[in-house]
């Protein structure tokens, strides 16, 4: 009975031995090309542009079974961005290959808060790979992550609202429930497009296309599937686009 007993913790073991999987480590290296230090933002009119490279610079590769934490902070505060109907601290990067010596493009468009002070802000990028099942370790993470100082800025008095291309724009209600109504002034003929974002960038899906003429017109956008909270819309007519943002209750 001992000997049998031996046996099956023997072969109990191997077959922890065999399931058991150790660390593996990549070596991901961010590389951040915007943002750049100096970059003015106003926020409510200009996006902050995020565009970066995900380079695997060591010898192991990243596999499409993992996934990486792409993380952005302003001033040390984590962004933090809707997935699944709930916020988190990061975008999730999956079924993606790198090799040893190359890299990805990874690009974000994010609508600022429009409360943040006037003056330097720090804009840190961040990637962590992460496996749920096997255990994974980036190496080297002292080259993870980017950082940029940017400058929140006011629009300038003598800047008008309005584009060579309209006289006038009136977005109400504000707050809105159900819908945004967008009445302009064209001053000519021309393609006009409507998009609203979240304050992440993101794209709601909400969009509206026209092609108006010369005089007033009214764009309607329909809000009732977005969650209560900020959004900006961006207002394309010829080459040129007008930013601004309404509050969904």
């Amino acid at each position: 009975m001992k000997k049998l007993y031996t046996l099956i913790v023997f072969i109990l073991a191997i077959n922890v031995s065999a399931h058991a999987q150790p660390p593996r480590y990549v070596d991901l290296k961010l590389s951040l090309h915007t943002p750049v230090t100096g970059d003015t933002i106003i926020p409510a009119v200009n996006m902050l542009n995020i565009t970066s490279d995900i380079l695997v610079v060591g010898s192991a590769p990243f596999v499409p079974v993992d996934s990486i934490a792409y993380a952005i902070s302003i001033d040390g505060t984590p962004l933090q961005f809707l997935v699944g109907g709930k916020l988190q601290p990061y975008r999730t990067i999956t079924d993606t290959l790198i090799n040893p010596g190359d890299s990805i493009a990874y690009n974000m468009t994010i609508a600022l808060d429009t409360t943040l002070p006037l003056g330097a802000h720090n804009v840190c990028v961040q990637v962590t790979p992460y496996n749920g099942t096997i255990p994974i370790s980036d190496s080297v993470p002292a080259n993870n992550k980017s950082c940029a100082t940017i400058v929140i800025s006011q629009r300038p008095n003598t800047v008008p609202l309005v584009n060579a291309n309209i006289a006038s724009i009136n977005v109400y209600p504000n707050p809105s429930t159900d819908k945004v109504n967008v009445e302009l002034e064209v001053r000519k003929s021309n393609d006009v497009t409507i998009k609203v974002y979240d304050i992440t960038g993101r794209f709601t899906g909400v969009e509206q296309s026209a092609k108006l003429m010369q005089g007033k017109h009214t764009m309607q956008l329909n809000t009732a599937n977005l969650h209560t909270g900020l959004y900006l819309y961006q207002l394309s007519i010829g080459a040129e686009t007008i930013n601004g943002r309404f509050v969904k209750s």
